[in-house]
C-alpha cells in the first residue's frame, strides 16, 4: 500500500509539472528554456539545447547542465509556471547539480532526488525527464563530469513504467536510463538475461534506477513539442 502510494504521489507531481510546461508552450508558443520572452533568453528554434548540441555536436546532454537545460526551470518560475517552493534556480552547476538548487526535486527512494532535463540526439526538440540522485558530491556537472546514481527502487521503476507506459525497461516513453551509473550502486537496473526488450531487475531492492520520462506522458499520455 505505502509503494502504491507512492507511485501514484510520483506519477502526479510529474503530471503537475507536464501540465505547467503545457501551459507554457501554450502561451508562448515556446518550450521553457528555448522562449525568447524569459531570461536568460532561448533561442526561439523549437528546441532544449545545451551549447554543444546547439552548434551541432553530439554530446552526452544528460551530463551536461547550460544554455538552455540550465534555463529550463527558470523560464517556469520566472512566469509562475512553478510552485513557489524554491528560490530561484541557479545555472552555475560547476560543483555539481543540487537538487533544490539547479533542479527542482522529486519523489524518489533516497534524499536528492532532482528532476533533470534530458535530450535525445536525434530528437532534441523532444525532451525528457531524467528522474535521478543529484547532490553537490557526485554530479553530474556543467563540464560532463561526474555521474548519475540511481534514485529509484527497480519495483518501483517498473510500477511507474507500467502505470504510464508500457511497464518494458528499455522502450518507448519512459526508460530505465543506460549510462553513468555509479560503480558503488547496482550496475543495472534491467535484467539482460533474457534479451531484448529487456525486463526491470526485481532481483534485489537496491536503489538503483534513474528513470527517463519523455515530457507530457504524465498529463496527457503523449509528449509535449
Amino acid at each position: 500500500m505505502i509503494e502504491s502510494v507512492k507511485v501514484q504521489s510520483f506519477i502526479k507531481q510529474l503530471g503537475q509539472y507536464d501540465a505547467a510546461i503545457l501551459n507554457f508552450k501554450t502561451k508562448y508558443n515556446y518550450l521553457p528554456g528555448d522562449s525568447p520572452f524569459h531570461s536568460p533568453a532561448g533561442d526561439g528554434d523549437g528546441k532544449v539545447e545545451t551549447t554543444g548540441t546547439n552548434s551541432g555536436a553530439v554530446v552526452h546532454t544528460a551530463l551536461t547542465f547550460d544554455y538552455e537545460t540550465a534555463n529550463f526551470w527558470i523560464h517556469l518560475q520566472q512566469d509562475g509556471f512553478l510552485a513557489d517552493k524554491y528560490p530561484t534556480f541557479s545555472t552555475d552547476a560547476s560543483s555539481g547539480i543540487r537538487t533544490g538548487i539547479n533542479i527542482p526535486e522529486f519523489i524518489g527512494d533516497r534524499d536528492n532526488t532532482g528532476i533533470h532535463i534530458y535530450l535525445n540526439y536525434s530528437l532534441r526538440n523532444n525532451p525528457w525527464y531524467l528522474i535521478g540522485y543529484y547532490d553537490s558530491t557526485t554530479g553530474p556537472r556543467h563540464d560532463n563530469a561526474g555521474g548519475i546514481q540511481g534514485a529509484l527502487k527497480a519495483s518501483t521503476a517498473f510500477a511507474i513504467d507500467t502505470k504510464i507506459d508500457d511497464g518494458i525497461a528499455r522502450t518507448s516513453s519512459v526508460a530505465s536510463y543506460a549510462g553513468y551509473i555509479f560503480s558503488s550502486m547496482n550496475s543495472s537496473c534491467y535484467d539482460t538475461s533474457g534479451g531484448s526488450p529487456y525486463s526491470y531487475d526485481l532481483s534485489d531492492d537496491d536503489v538503483k534506477c534513474t528513470l527517463a520520462i519523455i515530457i507530457g506522458r504524465a498529463a496527457t499520455n503523449n509528449k509535449i513539442d
